[in-house]
């Protein structure tokens, strides 16, 4: 990664006194715009480590830019080699920060209604976040205590929550049945209090 400097040769100066109208040969080759040139690339380097998806975004842009631009002029190619090497990489970690940026808040929503006991709550937000994400990995970690929850609270009586509880335990089963997923630490399926350490348990649902 480098800055590109000016070197007025023999090709510019003839450039500048060829010029017509005002404006050069040179001056019309992008790849004379030196200062341009550098300008995009700095907003590269500006950018592109920052967890802040319009930040991130903006590097991403300029890096595409900086290729249509000047990827094959010479004067660029160092700075453009790099920028090839790592653009696919950024566009994934791009297209991951705004997925987390929708799902973060959803699973969030979950925890802290499970915390209250908000029950409603937690299935809707259980019920936003298969709609949105609905081959999401974690998905049994939140389905798992859904029918958990409502299990319970059969038990006290009070069978509002039975039919979503008996859905979201099937969907469990059959997503543990078809096996790869990936459980927690400790090899259990589940969050806070509402996990099973092995897929048998669940079975009893």
């Amino acid at each position: 990664m480098k800055t590109i400097f000016r070197t007025l040769g023999l090709s510019a100066a003839l450039a500048a006194m060829l010029a017509v109208g005002g404006i050069s040969a040179f001056a019309q080759d992008a790849c004379g715009d030196v200062d341009s040139i550098n300008a995009l690339y700095q907003s590269v380097l500006d950018n592109y480590k920052s967890p802040d998806v319009p930040t991130f975004q903006k590097a991403v842009d300029s890096a595409k830019q900086f290729l249509e631009k000047y990827g094959s002029c010479d004067v660029a190619k160092q700075n453009a080699d790099w920028i090839k090497a790592n653009v696919g990489k950024w566009d994934a970690r791009l297209a991951g920060m705004k997925t987390d940026a929708v799902r973060g808040p959803i699973l969030k929503r979950f925890d802290d209604s499970v915390k209250a006991k908000a029950w409603d709550q937690a299935y809707a937000a259980v019920d936003e976040f298969m709609t949105k994400f609905p081959n999401d990995p974690y998905t049994i970690h939140v389905t798992i205590p859904l029918a958990w929850i409502g299990y319970q609270e059969a038990q006290k009586s009070n069978y509002k929550l039975d039919a979503n509880a008996l859905k979201y335990a099937k969907m469990s089963i059959d997503m543990l049945r078809a096996g790869n997923l990936t459980p927690k630490t400790g090899g259990t399926f589940g969050t806070f209090e509402y996990t099973c350490a092995i897929k048998m348990n669940v079975s009893a649902f």
